[in-house]
């Protein structure tokens, strides 16, 4: 149980909440706390955090003395002080409440007479960086910055086995650029790993991790997804979970059993394609979406067959080569391969492969602008 003080406006603090404090103190730690004391400590202690850190309080967030019996932190003294935690959307931190006078006066829970003006109120022992990942977390597939000591104490109490933050920031940054690769779109909170949760229960998640897997469950827009997670070494070092000493560019990370089809109809269940694109200048179809898959274009009249598909050809090319500049950030095109159905229509195979589906809006975007297309069907 915890006791709220009240950190949202101004105006907030003087409707009444701040009666709650007064009456749980009495009742569960047998302490006096006046209203005037509180009420004091909620207007400096707003504008405190908010001046320290950049955050407006009225969004979500909340200071909470605790309440359970034997767990209160009270010192009287030239700097009094109150254990406290910090509820954010994304997170909580524990904090101390001080509180000194300007006068030398030292102020008891219980005063009345609580000259605002004299006594001066602070938070210490709190990490601002900190504060801003639970305001506005950012995402990856285990948003470590945030929830990084939440994901090493699970992963502990449900597998009984020790991970290393290394190995988890590792794993997190490497596992999060792939995904984002061949969904085409960045990680958000909709999307999540969990590595000590997976429906395969009756499977050997020891033996696994012993041999340099582990099973995991990819939650995208509330569906549970097992996925296998798998790791190697150029080096041939045999990297475990609780390896601190890893070198980044020597561990390798991916997925086994990846299904990025399934995962954007999952995010976007009524949408054909997991972007925008306004204005194409032909009819699409899409009755298929994998990283295999097949391209039919309808031709406007008299057409250059040939010349199209070298221009697709070039446009790949391209594409690949720039995304070899960039160490493969963008991935590359494995496969295509072209196909002349009839007078008006072209098919194509494409292997995706590395590059996901954010290809395709570069590929649509260009095939629209050429204006030759009467309809495109993805299968």
């Amino acid at each position: 149980m915890e006791i709220c003080l009240a950190m949202k406006t101004i105006l907030e603090q003087f409707n009444g909440k701040n009666q709650g404090v007064k009456k749980i103190f009495e009742l569960i730690h047998k302490i006096d706390i006046s209203n005037e004391f509180v009420d004091c400590a909620d207007f400096q202690l707003t504008n405190y955090f908010e001046q320290e850190t950049c955050l407006n309080i009225s969004k979500g967030i909340n200071m909470f003395f605790s309440s359970e019996p034997g767990k209160l932190v009270y010192e009287k003294a030239a700097n009094s002080k109150l254990n406290a935690k910090i509820y954010f959307p994304y997170g909580i931190i524990d904090v101390f409440v001080f509180w000194k006078s300007n006068s030398k006066r030292i102020y008891d829970l219980s005063d009345r007479d609580v000259n605002c003006e004299d006594i001066v109120f602070w938070i210490d022992a709190f990490d601002k960086e900190e504060c801003q990942h639970f305001i506005k977390p950012l995402w990856s597939l285990l948003t470590l910055k945030t929830f990084g000591k939440y994901a090493i104490d699970k992963i502990k109490k449900e597998l009984n086995v020790k991970v290393s933050y290394e190995f988890l920031e590792n794993l997190d940054i490497q596992l999060s650029s792939i995904l984002e690769k061949v969904l085409g779109l960045k990680i958000n909170s909709h999307i999540s790993l969990d590595l000590s949760s997976s429906p395969l229960l009756e499977l050997d998640r020891f033996e696994a991790i012993k041999n340099s897997s582990l099973f995991s469950t990819l939650y995208v827009n509330h569906n549970w997804n097992p996925i296998t997670i798998k790791w190697k070494s150029k080096s041939g070092i045999d990297y475990k979970l609780h390896s601190t000493d890893i070198d980044k560019d020597d561990i390798e990370f991916w997925f086994e059993g990846l299904e990025p089809a399934v995962y954007l109809k999952q995010l976007y269940p009524n949408d054909k394609l997991p972007f925008k694109i306004k204005d194409l200048s032909f009819e699409l179809v899409v009755t298929r979406l994998n990283l295999d898959c097949n391209i039919l274009m309808e031709l406007k009249k008299d057409v250059n067959k040939e010349n199209l598909i070298k221009g697709i050809g070039d446009f790949i090319e391209d594409f690949n080569l720039k995304s070899e500049k960039k160490n493969r950030k963008d991935g590359v095109i494995h496969n295509s391969i072209a196909v002349i159905e009839n007078e008006n229509a072209i098919r194509y195979s494409l292997d995706l492969g590395s590059v996901g589906f954010s290809f395709f809006k570069k590929l649509l975007t260009y095939l629209s602008d050429l204006k030759v297309i009467e309809k495109l069907e993805i299968s």
